[in-house]
């Protein structure tokens, strides 16, 4: 799976079966795309949507085009995509364990944190909002088995697009 690094941080976007943290503690956010909003000049301007699909073509950047590979067709009984995210130290010591959610308008994040460690939700938005505009063309596609309906997200070299 894709990996990426940032502040002695590693990322990967991958969930291990029965991989546990210490000191758990709830990392759960339902406002995540307002975190991803305010952290920079770059992403303050953007529409809900559009930081949607930003979110998307970020991480496929920093994942070298591991988002597109992996996750490009995605079915779904919630209408949404769902990226998995294990966040570990550099010693290889895991600090969280987080799901990503999108939907067209919004990003709730889930999981949890080694309450004693930092704050894997903070590293996460710092990671993203580095190089906020180095992005990889990318489209994910959702598709909602009963009822067929679809709706996709990504950037396509100057313009986002989600719906």
């Amino acid at each position: 799976m894709g990996s990426f690094t940032h502040d002695n941080a590693v990322f990967t976007l991958e969930h291990r079966p029965g991989i546990s943290l210490p000191n758990r503690a709830a990392a759960g956010d339902d406002a995540f795309i307002d975190r991803l909003a305010a952290c920079s000049k770059y992403t303050a301007r953007l529409s809900r949507r559009e930081l949607v699909a930003w979110l998307v073509a970020r991480l496929n950047f920093l994942t070298n085009g591991e988002v597109q590979r992996e996750f490009g067709r995605h079915n779904s009984d919630t209408g949404s995509f769902l990226l998995p995210l294990e966040v570990a130290e550099s010693d290889g010591r895991l600090i969280g364990v987080l799901e990503v959610n999108g939907y067209p308008d919004r990003i709730v994040l889930r999981g949890g944190r080694d309450s004693t460690a930092r704050d894997p939700r903070t590293l996460f938005v710092a990671a993203l909002s580095a190089e906020p505009d180095w992005l990889e063309p990318c489209e994910i596609s959702i598709v909602q088995p009963e009822t067929k309906k679809r709706w996709s997200c990504g950037w396509d070299r100057g313009q986002f697009f989600t719906g």
